[in-house]
């Protein structure tokens, strides 16, 4: 076509690609689906086309012709091209023409330059999706390949980098090749960072796709292969790769399944930057080709919530593998309700969806390695605490290879909550952490079957737990305990246990070989080795177990356990095999070896049936207390088997209330432990300090002597039988409770676990009666302890008391041994208050504080507060002396050592504002009047002991008038202040003092007449003071605090000396050196408890103070504003108490008794002296001023601070 003259050509616009105008259409060359043949689209290609088409094959028409584009209109439509994005200008792609070649393009700049049909753009310059502009944005491209060699950005919502769809299904897929080479960073949500339909999208190894929140990376629909070499990160609720074959009409909601023959893999790196993010999904529709949906690079995330795999049911329910080849990484989660999940499916049934692990899986806290149904293992899965490293609904589960590690906090291995499963170890190895499991199920009728070679378990961890009453767990597999604590569980399982490995658990203590539950049944063909127990905690270990007694919350279960193998017990106080409840069966075929003292071959109870069909030995030398087989309450024995015990006071069968069939053989040989000690024929009186219980021989009653009193009667106690309680068979120590609603009873046939036996008489009779001697003969107490001295077998009974300050002893039935009276003294409280006892005070003190303790006893009645202080220390028992000392040293008023002290350091804390007043603050006329108000916070810590730290807080005020005469230095006033000091020990009790003072004085000072500036001063000052103070002392005795309150009186006087001389050194810094003497005279009413438990009176004493004191105080004042000032006032001192402050040897006693007075100590009076370092801190105006102070006691370690505030006028 010749274009030889002038022409204008209007292009139209449209709405759609099928209905805008078009200038020129291209077509180039190649194979379709080629990229690689077709024509390249470059400015020389487009002169040869002009010159062709509208020339002579040299030159060009198109000079001639002008374009009127209209908006939406289309320049080229091109087809089996090859262009670069920097070609698609209209400047660029007639460039290869001269200027008179070349057409006119004019009208909208908003047309379309090129619709690319069936072609490929290569993306060579960055592209900004948000700019209309953008030569990317005013291209069409339809059924093309796109490559992006550069950068692609976009901030907007619902943005796309690259998409496109292969419509027609007749040309090759390659058509549409979508590859990133380059970066495709989107931060809009609702984004894809490439998107194609019947397609091939690959993000390349050098590629990086960056997305926002909803979006998704590689997007594929309709078989469109997806491939990710590069990096693709996501954030939150985003998606790394996504294939699917189910399209949804975004306008009709139309359901559109496809074919499915095309899997997923990513090969790459996929970062989950947010939470609920998922790598890579897969949804296929109906499959026709067995797919394979595979990670074979890296997924990972630091977040939560996130799913490394994803896989979803085939739309025809068409089974495909899930197999992550190579490593999924994730980090914690908050809770496993709402877990990370590294490969996740949403089958609701098996045969469509297993999940197969050929790589690396590491979870953190609380998530989940795989989850789903049919599930294969076959390299290494990591999870953290609380974490489950495979968990099925269904189907089986088969460890073939690899390792399982869980970490701590009921994490487990393998759960299965399905029913019919299969769980097939074969390969797998297992790293249990503490308090962790290997397998738990809790579905129906499963199986568990290990045959790994060896596991080890830690500390309170589980191999295999099942409540499943119709599963089986068979374990092939040797178990090991290395955990020192232990509390391990080799097997614990409702339903069949098969054990046929060996159990190592002699390390840790209440290790269980295998465990019974739910009317279970469980063999042993392998060896099953236990180790030590913890019997004062009840902790056991046991080779098998069956049933438990239940509770308010658990109900009672049984069990049954048959040992075909060999079970040896080789700690103390171990079992071999362990029975509870009727409907439980304890069945032993082989050998239980007893290799400890203290160990029981089977033991049951509450009804339990023992049959020993075999051997039960002790199988090492030099045992004792050896125990074959011990029948508890209703519990049976049938022995067709071997019992052979070799031990010291070893026991064949022990009853205690079963039955036994001997069928059998039961040999007991060693020699026993048992001396000839007859009760009835000893005299069993006991003396106590000045107390003695006198029970001749064969005499049914007994006389309580006291010195000084002669025989005092006792009172009687009885029981009213409200509650009954079983002493345990494991005790040899029978306690006797001798409360008015408690009784114990005894063990019966306790001899044939022990030759000696205890009486230990309980103090709870104290509690019913204020008396001091008491007598117990109720049957209901004495007849349990008599039928077990009768029947027992016990060759030798202690009788003692289970109080420290108490003691106790029987009377006996001359013929039968039997208790016909239990007596029970109380001691006094000055058999404790010898030298050797640990008090900070002298020994005659803490005798005549015990000696008014002793004679408070019983004065008021049961109940009260004070009689509950003799109820604690009546609890004290043996072996506990160091409770009663505390006890003593807390009660005897150690808060009132330093009172002194205290006292005059409530008055120093308003000599320090008085003097503040009067030096560092300016006088705004020669009569003037000066009021502060203070607070301050004070610390004191002691190195004396038995004088308890304490800090104080201080508020109050002070005032100072003052007169200065014409010569300067010259001066006179007086002054006065009240202050309220709160003290607070720190004592066990947090005892607490007030003290509340008021301070009155004058003073005088005066300067040498030949000193014109008054710098040399000399000021003389006296005052006296009066205070009302109120203590609240409290004291530990035992485990509780009580206390006692009083209100006392302070008076006292003081005169004072000081001379310093003010340097000034600058126009606004001064120095004083100075040096005082303060004489005080100060005391205290007596001191009398009025209010609390155990009150004291304290004897009225005083206190005298002579504190001479050297300094040195720098000040500096700094002009703020008009009349402002700022000052700085800096003093170190050194003083020395040289009176009698501290030690001034204070007296109390126990208030309303005849005791003596004891010794309080107080604080040392050290003549060392002590430093002294003030720093304060004020601004004033001549009328109104604020302080901050800070100071530092040397002695003492006293730390203080406080503010005030002033008013001058």
């Amino acid at each position: 076509m010749l274009i030889n003259g002038p022409m204008t050509a209007t292009i139209e616009g449209g709405t759609k690609a099928t209905t805008r105008g078009t200038a020129f259409y291209y077509t180039g060359g190649g194979t379709l689906g080629n990229i690689a043949s077709y024509t390249a689209l470059t400015p020389g290609n487009v002169a040869a086309w002009a010159r062709t088409n509208y020339g002579d094959g040299t030159t060009s028409t198109l000079g001639n012709l002008t374009l009127n584009m209209q908006a939406d209109s289309r320049l080229f439509l091109t087809q089996k091209v090859n262009m670069n994005l920097s070609n698609t200008s209209v400047s660029n792609l007639f460039s290869g023409l001269a200027s008179t070649e070349k057409p006119t393009v004019g009208g909208s700049n908003d047309y379309r330059r090129f619709m690319l049909y069936q072609s490929h753009l290569n993306v060579d310059q960055a592209v900004n999706l948000d700019n209309p502009s953008d030569d990317y944005n005013l291209l069409e491209i339809s059924n093309s390949s796109i490559t992006n060699n550069s950068t692609i950005t976009g901030t907007q919502d619902g943005q796309i980098g690259i998409a496109q769809e292969n419509s027609d299904l007749a040309t090759p897929k390659s058509t549409v090749t979508l590859i990133n080479k380059g970066t495709i960073d989107l931060s809009g949500k609702n984004s894809a960072a490439i998107y194609g339909k019947n397609a091939i999208v690959v993000n390349d190894t050098a590629g990086i796709i960056k997305i926002a929140k909803s979006s998704t990376g590689l997007y594929g629909l309709r078989n469109t292969e997806i491939y990710n070499k590069g990096n693709i990160s996501v954030g939150n609720k985003s998606t790394g790769m996504f294939y699917s074959d189910v399209f949804t009409d975004p306008v009709t909601s139309a359901v559109t399944i496809y074919d499915t023959e095309t899997g997923l893999q990513n090969t790459g790196t996929i970062t989950l930057d947010d939470e609920e993010g998922v790598g890579m999904t897969y949804e296929p529709g109906n499959i026709t080709v067995a797919p394979v949906f595979e990670n074979a690079g890296t997924i990972t995330s630091t977040k939560d919530k996130n799913v490394g795999m994803y896989a979803k049911v085939a739309k025809n329910n068409i089974s495909y593998d899930t197999v992550n080849s190579k490593v999924i990484t994730f980090g914690d989660s908050a809770s496993l309700a709402d877990p990370n999940v590294a490969m996740y499916t949403n089958a609701t049934g098996t045969g469509t969806n297993p999940l197969i692990n050929n790589g690396d899986i590491t979870i953190g806290k609380n998530a989940v390695g795989i989850y789903g149904f049919e599930e294969v293992n076959n390299k290494n899965i990591t999870v953290g605490d609380g974490s489950v490293a495979m968990y099925s609904k269904g189907g089986n589960v088969d460890l073939n290879s690899g390792t399982i590690k869980v970490g701590k906090n009921e994490a487990v291995g393998v759960y299965t909550v399905g029913s019919g499963q299969q769980i097939i170890n074969t390969g797998t190895a297992f790293d249990i952490g503490d308090t962790s499991f290997g397998f738990v199920n809790v579905g129906t009728g499963n199986t568990i079957e290990s045959n790994i070679s060896d596991v080890t378990l830690k500390n309170d961890s589980v191999y295999a737990y099942s409540n499943d009453t119709s599963g089986i767990i068979r374990n092939n597999t040797n178990l090991t305990s290395v955990g020192t604590n232990g509390n391990n569980y080799g097997i614990y399982a409702a339903g069949t246990i098969e054990n046929n490995g060996n159990i190592d658990f002699n390390t840790g203590i209440g290790n269980v070989g295998v465990y019974s539950v739910k009317n279970g049944n469980a063999r042993n063909t392998g060896t099953i080795s236990v180790g030590g127990s913890d019997p004062i905690n009840k902790i056991f270990s046991v080779g098998m177990a069956a049933g438990y007694i239940g509770d308010s919350s658990t109900p009672a279960t049984t069990g049954n356990i048959e040992n075909n193998g060999t079970i040896n017990v080789n700690g103390k106080y171990s079992i071999g095999m362990y029975g509870v409840g009727a409907g439980t069966t304890v069945t032993n075929n082989s050998d239980i070896v007893l290799n400890a003292n203290n160990t029981i071959g089977i033991y049951v109870e509450e009804g339990a049936k023992a049959i020993n069909n075999g051997s039960i030995r002790t199988g090492a030398s030099g045992l004792s207390s050896v125990t074959g087989v011990v029948l508890s309450k209703n519990s049976t024995l049938d022995n067709r088997g071997t019992i052979d015990i070799d031990s010291r006071s070893g026991v064949g069968v022990y009853l205690k209330g079963g039955t036994i069939i001997n069928r059998g053989r039961i040999n007991v040989t060693g020699k026993g432990a048992v001396e000839e000690y007859d009760m009835a024929k000893n005299a069993t009186s006991k003396p106590m300090g000045d107390v003695i219980i006198d029970a001749p021989a064969g005499s049914p009653t007994a006389k309580i002597i006291v010195a000084g009193k002669g025989e005092v009667q006792p009172t009687l106690v009885t029981t009213t039988a409200e509650n009954p309680i079983t002493v345990s068979a494991s005790s040899i120590g029978l306690y006797v409770d001798t409360s008015s609603k408690n009784y114990t009873q005894a063990i019966d046939n306790l001899g044939a676990l022990t030759s000696e036996a205890d009486l230990i008489i309980g103090v709870e009779a104290a509690e019913n009666t204020a008396s001091k001697y008491i007598q117990i003969n109720d049957r209901n107490i004495l007849d349990p302890y008599n039928r077990a001295i009768v029947y027992g077998g016990v060759a030798k009974w202690t009788v003692y008391s289970g109080a420290l300050t108490w003691m106790a002893t029987p009377t006996l039935d001359p013929d039968t041994g039997e208790i016909t009276n239990l007596y029970m003294a109380k001691a006094a409280y000055t058999n404790w208050a010898s030298n050797s006892k640990v008090t900070p005070t002298k020994v005659t003190d803490t005798y005549n504080f015990a000696d008014g303790l002793e004679q408070r006893y019983g004065v008021k009645p049961l109940g009260t507060r004070e009689n509950q202080i003799f109820q604690k220390l009546n609890s004290i028992g043996n072996n506990e002396e160091i409770l009663l000392y505390q006890a003593f040293d807390e009660m005897m008023g150690h808060q009132y050592g330093n009172l002194q002290q205290r006292i005059s350091k409530t008055g120093s804390l308003l000599d320090k504002e008085f003097n503040h007043l009067r030096k560092d603050w300016r006088k705004p006329s020669k009569d003037n009047n000066k009021i502060k108000v203070f607070g301050m916070r004070d610390e004191y810590n002691s190195d004396t002991a038995g004088v308890i730290d304490n800090t104080s807080n201080a508020y109050g005020f002070a005032y100072v008038h003052e007169n200065d005469t014409v010569k300067l230095g010259n001066s006179s006033g007086w002054y006065a202040g009240a202050v309220t000091n709160r003290f607070r020990f720190k004592d066990i009790g947090h005892s607490k003092e007030n003290q509340s003072m008021i301070k009155a004085g004058v003073f005088k000072t005066m300067s040498p007449k030949n000193d014109h500036n008054g710098s040399l001063r000399w000021t003389i000052s006296g005052d006296v003071y009066a205070g009302i103070n109120d203590m609240k002392r409290r004291y530990l005795v035992v485990d509780e605090v009580f206390e006692a309150k009083s209100d006392y009186r302070t008076y006292g006087a003081a005169v004072k000396n000081e001379l310093g001389y003010n340097i000034r050194m600058s126009e606004r810094t001064h120095l004083r050196p100075y040096g005082a003497l303060k004489m005080e005279y100060g005391r205290f009413n007596n001191i009398k408890e009025d209010r609390g438990e155990m009150r004291l009176e304290v004897k009225g004493n005083d206190y005298f103070s002579v504190k001479p004191e050297v300094g040195m105080e720098f000040r500096y004042v700094q002009p703020l504003a008009v009349r402002t000032n700022l000052s700085v006032g800096l003093t170190a001192a050194y003083e020395n108490e040289l009176g009698k402050v501290g030690e001034n040897n204070n007296k109390a006693r126990v208030r309303y008794t005849s005791a003596d007075w004891f010794g309080i100590r107080g604080e040392k009076d050290d003549r060392k002296g002590s430093g002294k370092f003030d720093l304060n801190i004020g601004i004033d105006n001549t009328r109104f001023g604020v302080t901050v102070n800070a100071g530092y006691d040397t002695k003492g370690k006293n730390v203080r601070g406080g503010i005030g505030f002033r008013a001058i006028y």
